[in-house]
């Protein structure tokens, strides 16, 4: 009378442990899950620290880039500039002289020289792009594509062959015009730099007053 009894104990016991192996199972699966989000995170969050260092520099490297090479070799011997500084002008329409077509800044970029947006442009009477100049971009091959995409609308910053990231850090420089004196002139220095992941994007700026000397 007994001995069915004992067979749907011994069945009950292995439906348990099937029950049992089965959670243990979920578990580790939802554990390991876990463990490679927590890494995707974690190299998400270095690539991201990796690449804003790259900014940085790149910025610097822009920044200095603005004062020897375009503001003393470039602005300051245009010829609007060199008449506006004579008559002792503080005007910004003085200072747009090296805006516009043909011209050192450009709405296009030409060379990463960026002319202003069209908050300052109204300034000097003149119509420039409405969109701000680290947002500009260019149609190529039917696509729409980033100034800092393409090696004539921006600066690269050269990091070398031996550097591990996808794409070497590029910047702008627009013009802002001089500031409230007559001694110095503000631009506008955006970086952008990639990490080791090409989605890893990083984009930095600075305005810097420098010397009309």
């Amino acid at each position: 009378m007994r001995k069915p009894l004992i067979k749907k104990q011994q069945g009950f016991t292995l439906y348990m442990v099937l029950i049992l192996m089965a959670v243990i199972a979920i578990l580790v699966l939802a554990g390991s899950q876990l463990l490679n989000t927590e890494m995707r995170l974690s190299t998400n969050d270095a690539d991201r620290k990796y690449a804003f260092g790259l900014a940085e520099d790149a910025l610097r490297n822009g920044e200095q880039y603005t004062y020897t090479d375009v503001h003393k070799t470039k602005v300051l011997t245009d010829a609007t500039i060199i008449a506006a500084l004579a008559n002792g002008s503080s005007q910004p329409r003085d200072f747009f002289g090296v805006v516009g077509a043909g011209k050192i800044f450009q709405d296009g970029c030409v060379n990463g020289l960026c002319a202003p947006s069209i908050e300052s442009a109204t300034a000097a009477g003149s119509s420039y792009s409405i969109i701000p100049a680290w947002e500009r971009t260019a149609t190529v091959s039917g696509k729409k594509v980033s100034y800092f995409d393409i090696d004539t609308k921006s600066i690269k910053y050269n990091l070398g062959s031996a550097a591990e990231v996808s794409k070497d850090p590029r910047y702008i420089i627009e013009y802002l015009g001089p500031a409230e004196d007559k001694d110095t002139t503000l631009y506008r220095i955006t970086a952008r730099a990639w990490g080791r992941n090409q989605n890893t994007q990083v984009t930095l700026q600075s305005v810097i007053r420098v010397k009309n000397t």
